[in-house]
């Protein structure tokens, strides 16, 4: 069962805000740390060495090692293997490089979407609002007040609102605003009101 299917008094049994107080702070300190925080791009070196690209290297150094050996007993050896082994080498390191300026690109795009999200958020925890609550230091089960014009600090479930609405549009590319509410979500989280 996920947060956005049940209704919110089910979500306040299921996570620790019992009160309409926050988290406490010492439990806030226990959770995992945010999930906002993205991931940077893989290194070249591990992309060329990761899934398929192992049994290409293999292959490779096979050939080389066969053409080595064909050397070693022949004083005319075929070429055949080396060029096999310097084209599969050759392969390998092209889509390295494709992959690596994939993931450097997708890096981009995903620093563009952490440099909108807030460095602070409003954070009730403890039962005081707390302003300047570091937006990665959110963890599950905490209650986050949000305001117009605020930047939604993480995905979050709507407990209380009045007329909220969202824009979608750097995610998704709608113009216009979505009404959010605390009613009971669907099971399909890009379809969900709350």
């Amino acid at each position: 069962m996920h947060s956005r299917s049940i209704s919110t008094t089910s979500l306040a049994d299921l996570f620790r805000p019992r009160k309409p107080k926050g988290l406490r702070l010492d439990l806030a300190a226990l959770e995992d740390a945010s999930i906002l925080l993205l991931v940077a791009a893989l290194r070249l070196l591990r992309v060329a060495v990761i899934g398929f690209s192992i049994l290409i290297w293999f292959g490779a150094t096979l050939c080389i090692i066969a053409y080595l050996i064909e050397m070693s007993t022949k004083s005319n050896p075929a070429l055949e293997n080396l060029y096999l082994g310097c084209v599969l080498i050759a392969v390998d390191v092209i889509c390295g490089l494709f992959s690596f300026y994939q993931n450097f690109k997708s890096s981009k795009i995903m620093k563009t979407f952490n440099s909108m999200l807030p460095n602070n958020t409003s954070c009730m925890r403890g039962g005081a609002l707390d302003p300047e609550t570091p937006a990665c230091d959110l963890v599950k089960g905490d209650i986050v007040h949000v305001n117009t014009g605020d930047v939604v600090p993480a995905d979050i479930r709507v407990i209380d609102s009045k007329g909220f609405k969202v824009d979608n549009s750097s995610l998704t590319g709608e113009s216009v605003a979505v009404p959010r509410s605390n009613t009971d979500g669907t099971p399909n989280i890009l379809e969900s009101p709350n």
